[in-house]
């Protein structure tokens, strides 16, 4: 087995990232973009070993063997993604105007976000993992996602419409996010939903430098944000500016620290952790302890089981993924989705739930701008992936339920308006 392999996959994976945008495939390029930190930790770890931030791992699991096995993985993946982003567009046109979010609900959410602002304090004020930040506790699990796919929708819809420019719908979203995630110090789910803003709003602009210039400087900036984001929110509280002089610093250190501790930049990514995920799970399922494909029909459960709602009712959950992991290993949270699906079923599950997400990847990429459930569907499972690919099965799958769940309610709400709509008429 050679370096060069993973640097291959590397190189193939950053190609179709590319591919994805200049196709303005919003899920595959999520998923290949999520590929290209954790093949450049492979690429570290087989050449220089044992990283050093996952030291406390017992050196087996990074065995030659294990790195052959996530090789192929990869190969699997890299493969699907390429087919994805290859298949042709829909050609099918929008016959009738999307649908607006009911004002009640919309004044729902305008109430919602100013809860979810003030529950807890900034990184500007307290450390990311200082107790003190909480004010209130205010967690609604994956309701929290749904809502604000909703919120994503309207603002998608009114811009489509011409209701709202989209230089301004982007803006307000940027807004929202910055105030409910990043200047609390989260990431991942407002990453999502920036990446898939650009995607639909800026990306729907008609002349083609101006959607360019605005598109890729937007998923750039965004890019940077995060990581400067995850890299200060520890100590910008007490050390203001000039903690993001010292990360700047310590992104540089890291990269010429290479050799000695075995990861680069890809380590605010969490490219190492997510790469140490995917061989724990190769050494459980060689060791003869699958998961038996659990971690596939579970998140049917979990969507009629949120963990908000059961630890009211003191009912437990079957366990996910990530947390058995943790049974077996010592880890920084969540799971690798690529790992997980081998310690659930080997190559075969690999290929046929990876390649089925895919799939739903390439019909909401497609069609999400022809179709109202599509796009709903869209808005409700693409921004989770970013951070889904990283904590599991469980949490790539939510938005997908979600999105089922949010059209399963408008085709009730339409349902009971009609009669109401027909007695109207009537009475005129």
């Amino acid at each position: 087995m050679s370096f060069d392999a993973f640097d291959f996959l590397l190189v193939c994976s950053v190609a179709i990232t590319l591919a994805a945008l200049l196709r303005l495939r919003i899920a595959t390029f999520i998923f290949a973009a999520n590929q290209i930190g954790v093949l450049r930790a492979f690429g570290h770890l087989e050449q220089f070993g044992q990283p050093q931030s996952q030291g406390y791992l017992p050196p087996s699991i990074f065995s030659a063997s294990n790195l052959a096995i996530a090789q192929n993985l990869f190969f699997i993946s890299t493969a699907l993604l390429l087919v994805c982003v290859l298949l042709p567009d829909s050609r099918v046109k929008l016959r009738e105007p999307l649908p607006a979010i009911p004002r009640a609900l919309l004044w729902l959410l305008f109430l919602y976000f100013p809860l979810v602002i003030f529950s807890s304090r900034t990184i500007l004020t307290n450390a990311y993992s200082d107790p003190e930040r909480t004010v209130y506790g205010f967690n609604l699990s994956g309701g929290h996602a749904f809502l604000a796919s909703i919120f994503l929708y309207e603002i998608v819809r009114r811009c489509a419409a011409g209701e709202l420019s989209r230089l301004k719908g982007f803006g307000a979203l940027l807004l929202l996010f910055t105030a409910t995630d990043y200047l609390k110090g989260q990431t991942g789910l407002a990453t999502g939903f920036m990446v898939t803003a650009a995607f639909l709003v800026l990306g729907g602009e008609v002349r083609p430098r101006r959607r360019w210039l605005t598109l890729g400087g937007a998923i750039l900036s965004l890019g940077l944000l995060s990581l400067a984001v995850r890299g200060v929110r520890s100590n910008v509280y007490s050390q203001g500016t000039s903690s993001f002089s010292d990360f700047a610093s310590s992104v540089q250190d890291h990269e010429d620290r290479v050799s000695q501790s075995g990861e680069g930049a890809e380590v605010y990514g969490n490219g190492s952790q997510y790469a140490a995920h995917v061989l724990e799970c190769i050494s459980l399922y060689e060791a003869g302890l699958s998961r038996e494909w659990r971690s596939v029909y579970l998140p049917f459960l979990y969507t009629f089981q949120p963990s908000f709602l059961m630890h009211l009712l003191d009912v437990e959950r079957p366990k996910e993924a990530a947390w058995e992991l943790a049974d077996y290993y010592v880890h920084g949270g969540g799971i690798y989705v690529l790992g997980e699906l081998y310690w659930n079923g080997g190559y075969l599950c690999e290929a046929l739930v990876f390649g089925a997400i895919l799939l739903l990847c390439w019909l909401c990429d497609t069609r999400a701008r022809h179709s109202f459930f599509w796009l709903l569907l869209l808005c409700e499972f693409a921004p989770g992936t970013l951070q889904g690919m990283g904590y599991g099965f469980a949490q790539v799958s939510r938005g997908l339920f979600n999105g089922l769940l949010a059209f399963g309610i408008y085709l009730i709400a339409r349902k009971l308006q009609r009669p109401a709509q027909l007695r109207s008429e009537a009475h005129a």
